[in-house]
């Protein structure tokens, strides 16, 4: 179903532009694997932590409204800048949020169905309603981890974390995450050979226990980029050479920054890039491969 047909489409908009810059404002958060490594660049390891990957299961399926609404309302309570964005009460935003995440149809098969339970997929809401439920999470559970050294670090995007957990309170940390909500369940990864991939970032712990970072490609990646022979303006082939190689600067180590340019300029030239490729010069010339 493309949830832009859905009745509650405009409002769900509506209410996401009051409401996204509060959960904004999370201290855990990181925006992409580059504010991660920028955050985590400083972060040494001890002998006996280990690097942990934590993932909620079916976070938007799953979420429970009620509960999330009551924490979504502690949140708007204590953060009142949401007010210079509305005219409209606490009371009407609880209410009509509400109204979002709990009448949600979809046809299938010319058959309309009722969605009983979790947010929907597709709808402008929904990850911002997901985050007050997450963020209540973390401020319930975190800073204590945190302050009793259980835990060194803690990073979210959406619903994958990386921390760096002691080894023998990993249980008890996971218990504690899964006794938040019936609900909402977490499971987790550890380190394998001192490396663990976290977004489209290995993370690897060196010999001084500070952590070295280079680029991370599932099993499945096929290293398939837009043909240098295809019929597609310059521009575009040369933008992907702009994205491989900024994200390499802005992501890898020294130590590792040779190899993956390396890597870059192969699977650029198996694409049919000329070696030489330069896109500055070629902005200028979009005709000079041609």
């Amino acid at each position: 179903m493309d949830f832009r047909r859905s009745p509650s489409y405009n409002l769900a908009s509506h209410l996401n532009q009051i409401l996204n810059k509060i959960t904004e404002k999370e201290k855990y958060i990181v925006k992409n694997s580059q504010d991660f490594v920028s955050k985590a660049r400083n972060l040494r390891m001890k002998r006996d932590y280990t690097l942990c990957f934590f993932d909620v299961k079916s976070l938007f399926t799953k979420i429970p409204i009620q509960f999330t609404l009551s924490a979504m309302k502690k949140k708007l309570l204590n953060d009142t800048s949401w007010q210079t964005r509305t005219k409209l009460e606490l009371e009407d935003i609880i209410m009509l949020t509400e109204l979002c995440m709990e009448g949600n149809y979809f046809e299938y098969k010319q058959m309309y169905f009722e969605q009983l339970e979790g947010a929907a997929m597709g709808s402008p809401i929904s990850p911002c309603f997901s985050e007050f439920l997450m963020q209540d999470l973390e401020e319930s559970l975190i800073p204590s981890m945190l302050s009793d050294r259980s835990m060194l670090a803690y990073f979210r995007y959406m619903d994958d974390i990386f921390s760096i957990v002691k080894r023998s309170e990993l249980p008890k940390i996971l218990e504690k995450h899964n006794s938040y909500h019936t609900e909402i369940q977490f499971t987790f990864e550890t380190m394998e050979n001192f490396k663990l991939p976290f977004l489209d970032t290995m993370i690897e712990i060196k010999d001084d226990f500070h952590l070295k970072f280079s680029i991370y490609r599932k099993p499945t990646n096929t290293d398939k980029y837009l043909d240098f022979r295809s019929n597609h303006p310059t521009c575009y082939k040369l933008s992907e050479v702009d994205t491989l190689v900024n994200r390499a600067i802005k992501i890898c180590d020294d130590e590792t920054l040779d190899n993956e340019l390396t890597h870059i300029t192969k699977v650029l030239m198996m694409n049919n890039y000329p070696k030489n490729t330069d896109p500055e010069e070629n902005r200028q010339n979009e005709n000079v491969f041609e």
